[in-house]
């Protein structure tokens, strides 16, 4: 056994973990995407990076009083991780509501100063893990908007879309998470998907457009895998969007840089017949020095 692990030890990689003033931490749980078994507690000035296996993986770290956060690394070689736990102070607040069963329930994050997200539930969306409606329930919201302090930090995951398999680079205008768990039994809950939920996200900066592509965390890869669009309550800076389950979500666009221009020249086939070649009828037009071709008007690509 301690053969099999010095085997696998990178040696000189390093984990650190800070709050968001730069302080390091104690007491903080360690779980990873690359084996549901590990569950580790990291100190100050200790190092269990030889613990965590080799390869791609989501780290996620969690203590009391701080925003959880889900780091992707990579460790195949030397590496330094640092990963930053915000406060919950000003992100995060917790509500219990009832009757969630029978009536349609609204929960704004009260820990913000501004900026705060809204949830609308309707009645008996949240449901156990048999899909039975519970009536009593702690609702936990976090809301970051990229203006605040150390937001890029806290970020879960990385800043890769995935739109069915196509990888992009985005950019964020506000993430959030929700979590929902039964009062008195504490059991983790979820949406009935048949039903969901309305989110309500402000952002700040505001990115001047009237639609914004919502993306949900893959907490397995790190990636954001597109879901649908949000869009711009009128007159204000806050996006609606509906979700079906819940883990972190996140309002982002295509960087401008990444947009790269497709320009195309639909061609008549001179005379309708199928089997004319350019040079059969020079007089049909030239497009692109190529005689016999017309361009073709009101033809959808």
């Amino acid at each position: 056994f301690s053969k099999s692990i010095l085997a696998k030890r990178v040696q000189g990689s390093t984990l650190d973990i800070a709050d968001d003033a730069g302080n390091e931490l104690s007491g903080v749980t360690i779980t990873t995407s690359a084996n549901a078994n590990i569950s580790l507690t990291h100190n100050a000035g200790t190092n269990i990076t030889y613990l965590l296996p080799q390869g791609q993986q989501v780290i996620t770290a969690t203590k009391a009083g701080y925003v959880t956060n889900k780091t992707a690394v990579d460790i195949s070689g030397v590496v330094h991780i640092t990963i930053v736990l915000a406060n919950t102070t000003n992100l995060q607040s917790t509500q219990t509501i009832t009757d969630a069963d029978s009536t349609a329930q609204t929960v704004t994050n009260t820990a913000r100063a501004s900026n705060n997200a809204t949830v609308d539930f309707p009645a008996g969306a949240i449901v156990d893990s048999n899909g039975n409606p519970v009536s009593n329930v702690t609702v936990q919201v976090t809301n970051v908007s990229i203006s605040d302090t150390g937001s890029v930090d806290i970020f879960p995951g990385l800043f890769v879309g995935n739109d069915a398999g196509t990888i992009t680079p985005i950019e964020s205008y506000g993430f959030m998470n929700v979590t929902l768990t039964n009062t008195a039994t504490g059991e983790e809950l979820t949406l009935d998907p048949a039903k969901g939920a309305t989110v309500r996200l402000p952002v700040d900066p505001d990115p001047e457009l009237d639609i914004i592509p919502t993306y949900r965390l893959d907490e397995s890869t790190g990636q954001w895998t597109l879901l649908d669009y949000a869009y711009r309550i009128t007159g204000s800076n806050v996006f609606e969007f509906r979700v079906t389950t819940f883990s972190w979500v996140n309002l982002d666009v295509v960087p401008w840089d990444q947009y790269y221009p497709f320009e195309c020249t639909v061609l008549a086939n001179p005379d309708d017949d199928s089997t004319a070649l350019p040079e059969d009828d020079s007089t049909v037009g030239n497009v692109g020095s190529v005689p016999g071709q017309s361009t073709v008007a009101g033809v959808r690509v």
